[in-house]
């Protein structure tokens, strides 16, 4: 099935027309994986439980990636994933109706979060991804003051990256 989408011109959160994901909850290994990528953002001056670290570690290795040659970058996908993590994170600490949840029958494992009634109603993956690869770099705080008042149903989501550790510790 094919979802509409429109984005909202005030986030990177698509709102979608069409009927709510199937989710389920992580399992076992999935909520291990996430753990272990929350261990790439854990520097010394990070603190992943406010926003505004995670944003500057967000700024710092998107504009570190973009500066480097091609040729020489990193692949940037656990990068992605672990700061689409951190910033989910977030948003469950100031909405505690929200949970992390897998999308039913997608592979690769895509991450969303969830409602209390099963409906996804972000995807901070897919909104990381986005600002990274348009090097959007001052959104993360305001995304997130936004969720809080107003959450939106996602469109279209990130998958979870599974196999992969990323060198971005050594760039941080």
């Amino acid at each position: 099935m094919t979802q509409r989408t429109e984005q909202s011109p005030e986030s990177g959160f698509r709102h979608s027309s069409d009927t709510a994901l199937q989710v389920e909850e992580p399992d076992p290994f999935q909520l291990v994986r996430m753990e272990e990528l929350r261990e790439l953002l854990r520097v010394p001056g990070v603190d992943l439980t406010i926003p505004e670290h995670v944003e500057r570690l967000f700024v710092d290795w998107c504009c570190r990636w973009h500066a480097t040659p091609p040729t020489e970058r990193w692949n940037p996908m656990p990068s992605l994933t672990a700061l689409g993590i951190a910033v989910g994170d977030l948003a469950r600490a100031q909405r505690p109706d929200l949970r992390w949840c897998v999308v039913a029958d997608c592979s690769p494992t895509t991450l969303v979060l969830a409602d209390a009634h099963g409906r996804a109603v972000a995807s901070p993956l897919t909104d990381i991804a986005t600002w990274w690869m348009s090097r959007e770099l001052a959104g993360i705080t305001v995304l997130l003051a936004r969720l809080a008042v107003a959450p939106v149903t996602a469109g279209r989501h990130a998958p979870l990256q599974v196999r992969e550790r990323s060198g971005a510790r050594s760039v941080a």
